[in-house]
Protein backbone atom coordinates (compact mmCIF):
# COMPACT_ATOMS: atom_id res chain seq x y z
CA UNK A 1 0.00 0.00 0.00
CA UNK A 2 2.85 2.37 0.82
CA UNK A 3 4.42 1.99 -2.62
CA UNK A 4 1.05 2.46 -4.35
CA UNK A 5 0.36 5.51 -2.16
CA UNK A 6 3.69 7.09 -3.09
CA UNK A 7 3.17 6.38 -6.78
CA UNK A 8 -0.37 7.79 -6.53
CA UNK A 9 1.01 10.95 -4.91
CA UNK A 10 3.57 11.24 -7.70
CA UNK A 11 0.85 10.86 -10.34
CA UNK A 12 -1.28 13.49 -8.61
CA UNK A 13 1.68 15.88 -8.51
CA UNK A 14 2.03 15.59 -12.29
CA UNK A 15 -1.66 16.32 -12.71
CA UNK A 16 -1.58 19.39 -10.47
CA UNK A 17 1.69 20.94 -11.63
CA UNK A 18 1.67 21.81 -15.34
CA UNK A 19 5.39 22.64 -15.27
CA UNK A 20 6.10 18.98 -14.47
CA UNK A 21 3.93 17.78 -17.37
CA UNK A 22 6.38 19.43 -19.76
CA UNK A 23 8.95 16.84 -18.65
CA UNK A 24 6.72 14.14 -20.12
CA UNK A 25 7.08 15.38 -23.67
CA UNK A 26 9.92 15.40 -26.14
CA UNK A 27 10.53 16.68 -29.65
CA UNK A 28 8.26 13.92 -31.04
CA UNK A 29 5.38 14.40 -28.59
CA UNK A 30 4.46 12.65 -25.35
CA UNK A 31 6.82 10.07 -23.88
CA UNK A 32 4.61 7.11 -23.00
CA UNK A 33 6.05 4.43 -20.72
CA UNK A 34 5.23 2.22 -17.74
CA UNK A 35 7.43 1.27 -14.78
CA UNK A 36 6.59 -1.74 -12.60
CA UNK A 37 7.80 -2.34 -9.04
CA UNK A 38 8.08 -5.84 -7.63
CA UNK A 39 10.02 -7.71 -4.99
CA UNK A 40 11.62 -11.11 -5.36
CA UNK A 41 9.08 -12.49 -2.86
CA UNK A 42 6.11 -10.89 -4.64
CA UNK A 43 4.91 -8.91 -1.61
CA UNK A 44 5.19 -5.62 -3.54
CA UNK A 45 3.42 -5.35 -6.88
CA UNK A 46 2.62 -1.87 -8.17
CA UNK A 47 3.27 0.33 -11.15
CA UNK A 48 3.00 3.77 -12.67
CA UNK A 49 2.26 4.66 -16.27
CA UNK A 50 2.80 7.87 -18.18
CA UNK A 51 0.55 8.21 -21.21
CA UNK A 52 -0.21 11.30 -23.26
CA UNK A 53 1.04 13.60 -20.52
CA UNK A 54 -0.90 11.94 -17.71
CA UNK A 55 0.48 9.81 -14.89
CA UNK A 56 -1.54 6.99 -13.31
CA UNK A 57 -0.57 4.62 -10.50
CA UNK A 58 -1.66 0.98 -10.65
CA UNK A 59 -2.31 -1.43 -7.76
CA UNK A 60 -0.70 -4.29 -9.64
CA UNK A 61 2.28 -4.03 -11.94
CA UNK A 62 1.37 -4.53 -15.59
CA UNK A 63 3.00 -7.49 -17.32
CA UNK A 64 3.85 -5.40 -20.37
CA UNK A 65 5.75 -2.69 -18.43
CA UNK A 66 8.56 -1.01 -20.36
CA UNK A 67 10.83 -1.33 -17.33
CA UNK A 68 10.35 -3.60 -14.32
CA UNK A 69 12.31 -3.01 -11.13
CA UNK A 70 12.71 -6.13 -9.01
CA UNK A 71 13.90 -5.47 -5.47
CA UNK A 72 15.50 -7.87 -3.03
CA UNK A 73 12.86 -7.03 -0.37
CA UNK A 74 10.30 -4.44 0.74
CA UNK A 75 12.86 -2.33 2.58
CA UNK A 76 14.83 -1.82 -0.65
CA UNK A 77 11.68 -0.48 -2.34
CA UNK A 78 11.23 2.10 0.42
CA UNK A 79 14.91 2.95 0.16
CA UNK A 80 14.68 3.53 -3.60
CA UNK A 81 11.85 6.02 -3.15
CA UNK A 82 13.97 8.01 -0.67
CA UNK A 83 17.43 8.14 -2.25
CA UNK A 84 18.98 10.19 -5.03
CA UNK A 85 19.07 8.82 -8.61
CA UNK A 86 22.77 7.98 -8.50
CA UNK A 87 22.17 5.91 -5.38
CA UNK A 88 19.57 3.85 -7.28
CA UNK A 89 22.34 2.79 -9.67
CA UNK A 90 24.53 1.96 -6.66
CA UNK A 91 21.68 -0.26 -5.41
CA UNK A 92 21.93 -2.16 -8.70
CA UNK A 93 25.68 -2.53 -8.24
CA UNK A 94 25.10 -3.92 -4.73
CA UNK A 95 22.52 -6.43 -6.08
CA UNK A 96 19.70 -4.90 -4.06
CA UNK A 97 17.78 -4.19 -7.23
CA UNK A 98 17.68 -5.56 -10.76
CA UNK A 99 15.79 -4.41 -13.79
CA UNK A 100 14.11 -5.99 -16.78
CA UNK A 101 13.25 -4.10 -19.93
CA UNK A 102 14.50 -0.76 -21.19
CA UNK A 103 16.99 0.79 -18.77
CA UNK A 104 16.45 4.22 -20.36
CA UNK A 105 13.00 4.33 -18.80
CA UNK A 106 14.55 3.69 -15.38
CA UNK A 107 16.78 6.73 -15.91
CA UNK A 108 13.80 8.82 -17.02
CA UNK A 109 11.71 7.67 -14.03
CA UNK A 110 14.60 8.50 -11.67
CA UNK A 111 14.80 11.96 -13.18
CA UNK A 112 11.05 12.50 -12.77
CA UNK A 113 11.13 11.20 -9.20
CA UNK A 114 14.07 13.46 -8.30
CA UNK A 115 12.23 16.44 -9.80
CA UNK A 116 9.10 15.69 -7.77
CA UNK A 117 10.95 15.04 -4.51
CA UNK A 118 13.50 17.79 -5.19
CA UNK A 119 14.68 19.59 -2.08
CA UNK A 120 13.39 16.99 0.38
CA UNK A 121 15.50 14.29 -1.29
CA UNK A 122 18.58 16.51 -1.25
CA UNK A 123 18.10 17.38 2.45
CA UNK A 124 17.82 13.67 3.36
CA UNK A 125 20.99 12.88 1.40
CA UNK A 126 22.92 15.71 3.09
CA UNK A 127 21.72 14.56 6.52
CA UNK A 128 22.74 10.97 5.72
CA UNK A 129 26.21 12.10 4.69
CA UNK A 130 26.58 14.29 7.78
CA UNK A 131 25.57 11.36 10.02
CA UNK A 132 28.06 9.02 8.34
CA UNK A 133 31.09 9.46 10.57
CA UNK A 134 32.93 6.31 9.54
CA UNK A 135 36.60 7.04 9.01
CA UNK A 136 37.65 6.58 5.41
CA UNK A 137 40.85 4.63 5.04
CA UNK A 138 42.66 4.68 1.72
CA UNK A 139 43.64 1.32 0.29
CA UNK A 140 47.04 0.13 1.47
CA UNK A 141 49.60 0.64 -1.34
CA UNK A 142 50.18 -3.10 -1.80
CA UNK A 143 46.42 -3.77 -2.18
CA UNK A 144 46.03 -0.89 -4.66
CA UNK A 145 49.04 -2.15 -6.67
CA UNK A 146 47.61 -5.70 -6.77
CA UNK A 147 44.23 -4.36 -7.93
CA UNK A 148 45.94 -2.37 -10.70
CA UNK A 149 47.87 -5.48 -11.83
CA UNK A 150 44.65 -7.51 -11.95
CA UNK A 151 42.90 -4.82 -13.99
CA UNK A 152 45.83 -4.69 -16.42
CA UNK A 153 45.76 -8.49 -16.78
CA UNK A 154 42.04 -8.31 -17.46
CA UNK A 155 42.74 -5.70 -20.11
CA UNK A 156 44.48 -8.32 -22.21
CA UNK A 157 41.15 -10.11 -22.59
CA UNK A 158 39.06 -6.94 -22.80
CA UNK A 159 36.24 -7.02 -25.34
CA UNK A 160 37.24 -5.41 -28.61
CA UNK A 161 34.77 -3.90 -31.03
CA UNK A 162 34.82 -4.23 -34.78
CA UNK A 163 34.66 -1.18 -36.97
CA UNK A 164 31.29 -1.69 -38.67
CA UNK A 165 30.02 1.85 -39.20
CA UNK A 166 31.38 3.29 -42.46
CA UNK A 167 30.71 6.79 -41.06
CA UNK A 168 33.38 6.31 -38.36
CA UNK A 169 36.70 7.17 -39.96
CA UNK A 170 39.13 7.84 -37.12
CA UNK A 171 38.19 5.29 -34.45
CA UNK A 172 39.61 1.84 -35.11
CA UNK A 173 38.16 0.21 -31.98
CA UNK A 174 34.79 1.66 -30.87
CA UNK A 175 35.15 -0.02 -27.43
CA UNK A 176 38.51 1.73 -26.81
CA UNK A 177 39.76 -1.52 -25.33
CA UNK A 178 43.39 -0.36 -25.40
CA UNK A 179 42.63 2.25 -22.72
CA UNK A 180 42.50 1.66 -18.96
CA UNK A 181 41.58 3.83 -16.00
CA UNK A 182 45.28 4.59 -15.52
CA UNK A 183 45.18 6.49 -18.82
CA UNK A 184 42.85 8.99 -17.13
CA UNK A 185 44.44 9.97 -13.79
CA UNK A 186 41.92 12.73 -13.08
CA UNK A 187 39.01 10.30 -13.57
CA UNK A 188 40.83 7.73 -11.45
CA UNK A 189 41.06 10.30 -8.62
CA UNK A 190 37.35 11.12 -8.97
CA UNK A 191 36.49 7.43 -8.73
CA UNK A 192 38.64 7.08 -5.61
CA UNK A 193 36.89 10.09 -4.06
CA UNK A 194 33.46 8.65 -4.96
CA UNK A 195 34.12 5.35 -3.21
CA UNK A 196 36.00 6.74 -0.19
CA UNK A 197 34.35 10.08 0.60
Amino acid sequence: MLVFGLLQAMALTFRLRPALRKLLSGADGWIDFTVAFRTEQGDVDAGISFKEGRAKAAWSAPDDADCTLIFRDKERVRQMLRVTPNEVLNMMLRSELRSQGNLSYLSLFNHLLATVLGDAQQRREQARRAADTRPVEPLPPEVAARARRELRARGETRLRGELVDPGVKHLGDPYLSHLTLEDFPRLERFLEIHFTQ
